[in-house]
């Protein structure tokens, strides 16, 4: 009951105002005072961006200002001769700097995540030796002499694979070339025309965007053959929809489990124990929930991250970033901002959303009132949990264990930078969405 007077936070929420008082008519009014200010906030932050966002565009130092990501390239140009000719015939021939179409190196790939492994092993190897006897220069050991030579022996793979794409590539080898390249200009404006471009009367073919960061670049993405991609996507699409479904009733029986209501049915002499102390009820009432809910919540992005990078095509880092952010948002929409809609009913509930779309305001009408605790809990954790991460302390550890293996500009490189799944830029700015939803 909201109107009791023991809980200090009831005698903020909208159920503690009598019926048919003018306070109502207040709220009311602050509501709508929050929404337009809201909106008006929102566009003018909006008019910054694009105005920083232009600026960024002008700002933009080659080879990215200069180049375009060409996707959908046809057989017949799929060569890096063949692209070069055929913007050299939509522009002019010394317009084009260079064009190149990303070639297949998967077994390239491999081979050189091999030798970053081999070559890791080896300087922890190193490092060990020199921590262990810094003094003296002892005969290098039998394990350390192994290491080197299947470093040496993954070294000369990795090169002589290159080799290989090298040449069937100068030999026009259709095999090696993917559908996806670069064409670099002497000029940022023949870059600006290309971009607004239609080459192709198919869609999707020689379709021109903006590249990503040079050094964000995911080769072995551009690569992929575009049949695979497509059936590999699908598969993801549908992983991304199990991770909905079941973490939905997961959650919603872990949160039932763990109230009063069901810990009366399963342990009346413990419940009767718990409503002794007021701290221990306020804890399982509403605390505790909360809890849940950050826990569920902060694995989502983790699993996310892991579908996008194994079954999705994703350019580069930044739009996998980007694509992480739109998932993270949708599912904490529906998990946080209506969890507290979801009653016993819960097939009830998401059959309304879907059969009847324009039903969800009048269903948080009835239910957010009654749930305003949950969200001002939800609201003091985020500040908690904001400021751990801002400490930073799982970096920190990191770097404190491998500084007792590596010196310490080698324990900086291996600790950073922090998990990108749940500390990037995409979870991050769902979350703070999220926030921005909620109040």
């Amino acid at each position: 009951d909201h109107n009791d007077v023991d809980d200090p936070l009831a005698l903020g929420g909208v159920l503690a105002v009598p019926p048919h008082s003018i306070m109502v008519w207040a709220h009311v009014l602050s509501v709508w005072y929050v929404v337009i200010a809201s909106q008006i906030m929102i566009m003018q932050a909006q008019d910054k961006f694009l105005a920083r966002r232009f600026e960024w565009l002008r700002a933009m130092p080659p080879p990215r200002a200069t180049t375009v990501l060409v996707q959908g390239i046809p057989l017949e140009q799929r060569s890096d001769k063949g692209l070069r000719d055929y913007f050299a015939s939509m522009f002019s021939k010394d317009k084009i700097a260079e064009a190149f179409v990303v070639k297949r190196t998967g077994q390239l790939t491999s081979l050189q995540g091999q030798l970053a492994d081999r070559q890791s092993e080896l300087d922890e190897q190193i490092a060990k030796e020199a921590a262990g006897d810094a003094q003296s220069a002892p005969p290098e050991p039998a394990s350390l002499a192994a290491t080197r030579v299947l470093r040496d022996k993954v070294a000369l793979e990795v090169e002589q694979e290159r080799r290989r794409v090298l040449q069937e590539a100068k030999n026009g080898n259709q095999r090696v070339f993917s559908s996806n390249g670069f064409v670099t200009f002497f000029a940022a404006r023949e870059a600006a025309v290309a971009l607004q471009l239609t080459f192709k009367p198919k869609r999707g073919d020689m379709a021109v965007r903006l590249p990503p960061e040079p050094t964000d670049v995911k080769y072995e993405d551009l690569g992929m053959d575009v049949r695979h991609a497509l059936a590999s996507e699908s598969l993801g699409y549908c992983f991304t929809i199990l991770v909905f479904v079941a973490v939905m009733p997961v959650s919603y029986i872990i949160m039932s489990l763990t109230s009063l209501r069901t810990l009366e049915r399963l342990a009346p002499s413990a419940e009767a124990w718990i409503r002794q102390y007021k701290v221990l009820v306020s804890f399982f009432e509403l605390i505790l929930p909360t809890l849940l809910v950050q826990l569920i919540v902060s694995f989502v992005p983790t699993v996310f991250m892991l579908i996008l990078s194994t079954f999705h095509r994703m350019l580069s880092r930044a739009w996998a970033q980007r694509t992480l952010q739109h998932y993270y948002y949708a599912f904490q929409i529906l998990f946080v901002l209506l969890a507290t809609c979801v009653d016993i009913v819960l097939v009830r509930t998401i059959e309304t959303v879907v059969e009847r779309p324009s039903a969800v305001m009048s269903m948080l009408a009835e239910e957010l009132p009654t749930a305003s605790h949950f969200y001002v809990n939800f609201m003091f954790l985020q500040c908690i949990v904001h400021a751990s991460n801002l400490t930073r302390y799982p970096e920190l550890m990191m770097y404190l264990g491998y500084c007792k293996v590596y010196d310490k500009d080698k324990a900086n490189l291996r600790s950073e930078p922090e998990d990108q799944s749940y500390h990037g830029i995409g979870a991050r700015s769902a979350r703070l969405s999220l926030y921005v939803a909620i109040g």
